[in-house]
């Protein structure tokens, strides 16, 4: 397990890049500095640790008059080392005058991809992790400038992706896929978004290639499948309605096993907590099912986060953002974290996770081989400041 955060300057608005990694044997190391101590302002930092512990590293920096000039750079830090590499420009020839929107994602065998959206474009760069090197970057095709939607990416093995992202001047989604290293674009056309949602895309492959994207369109939940092994003719299929009706956040979560389903998470409109699957073998969904029903949530504000592991057990697990307003927190139910367990065909019963104080900002679900959950998350701390918290449901 490996955690970033950025301690900032206010009177500067400079900040510093750090790291810590965790192991059972023993347990949280001291903060490694990650940035090259420059003095620039580090945006949309994203991390990615392979099986081995090797780690790879993207962020922006913001520089220049007002921090109106920005570049993308790249460190890598091996199982073992105690520090992360000399950063390397991953856009040398240009600079962005809108802060990238950073995706970074990991294949089985250690390679890499990056992307990042600004200005009107967006580009990619892929990592080979046999050479330690970071290919030239690609464009893709014109965008509508958007510097506020984060892409969703996945990739595989082969160096194909796919990401998602947003042309706002139709609010349309476009669709955009590397195949043989350059980037096609298409499947624009989704219809209309909500300019309001935390998160309105989410994006999943299996280890076979079959991929689902969803998006929240009118408050109704459609999503769209790709089969793998389609070759030069696959398609993205029709758009299919999920859930007539959702509010807020959702998440998407790719099976480990090649039997098993992509799992979609989300808010319906009775707000309740619910979950509906996809068959990739099959190419069918499934009814939904309820994994909480005790609350009245509400979005666009709730967070939720899914993941599986390799024995076919989901883990889902959700909270309200502690940006939203006071009147959403007044309710104390929404001053913990959630988690509920699908094993053996039918969901647990949902678990507190105690935040002992304040409310909080859920960061991410994962899960290790051996079935356990890691879920973190940001926090007031007692002192002044934000803490950063981990628990383990076993």
């Amino acid at each position: 397990l490996e955690y970033i955060w950025t301690d900032s300057d206010p009177s500067t608005l400079k900040n510093t890049l750090n790291t810590r990694r965790y192991s059972t044997d023993e347990g949280w190391e001291t903060a490694v500095r990650a940035d090259d101590a420059s003095g620039s302002r580090i945006l949309s930092p994203r991390l990615v640790t392979d099986s081995s512990g090797n780690s790879l590293l993207v962020y922006a920096r913001a520089s220049g008059s007002f921090g109106k000039t920005h570049t993308v750079w790249a460190q890598r830090r091996s199982s073992g080392e105690s520090a992360w590499s000399t950063p390397v420009n991953l856009s040398p020839s240009e600079s962005y005058v809108a802060a990238p929107f950073i995706e970074l994602k990991l294949t089985a065998s250690g390679a890499a991809m990056a992307v990042w959206k600004t200005d009107a474009s967006l580009y990619s760069s892929r990592y080979d992790a046999v050479l330690g090197t970071w290919a030239t970057r690609k464009k893709s095709a014109t965008l509508a400038n958007n510097p506020y939607e984060t892409p969703s990416l996945v990739v595989d093995d082969e160096g194909t992706a796919t990401a998602v992202t947003f042309d706002t001047s139709a609010q349309f989604c476009t669709l955009g896929q590397i195949t043989g290293g350059e980037w096609t674009t298409g499947n624009t056309g989704w219809g209309y978004f909500l300019p309001d949602a935390r998160r309105n895309v989410a994006l999943a492959m299996d280890e076979s290639g079959n991929q689902v994207a969803c998006m929240n369109i009118s408050n109704k939940l459609k999503c769209r499948t790709w089969a793998a092994g389609g070759g030069a003719s696959a398609t993205w299929s029709s758009a299919v309605e999920v859930s007539s009706s959702i509010s807020g956040n959702f998440d998407v979560s790719a099976p480990i096993s090649s039997s098993g389903k992509f799992v979609v998470a989300y808010l319906n409109s009775s707000g309740a907590i619910a979950a509906t699957s996809y068959d990739p073998l099959t190419q069918t969904w499934d009814s939904e099912e309820v994994i909480d029903a005790t609350g009245s949530y509400s979005g666009p504000y709730l967070q939720i986060k899914a993941a599986q592991d390799s024995a076919g057990q989901v883990f889902v697990a959700w909270g309200l953002d502690a940006r939203a307003s006071g009147s959403i927190l007044s309710s104390t139910r929404f001053a913990d974290l959630m988690i509920a367990r699908k094993s053996g065909g039918s969901w647990s019963s949902p678990q507190t996770i105690d935040l002992e104080s304040g409310v909080a900002i859920l960061h991410s679900l994962s899960v290790a081989p051996s079935g356990q959950a890691v879920v973190t998350w940001e926090q007031p701390g007692e002192s002044g400041g934000n803490w950063i918290r981990t628990a383990l449901f076993q």
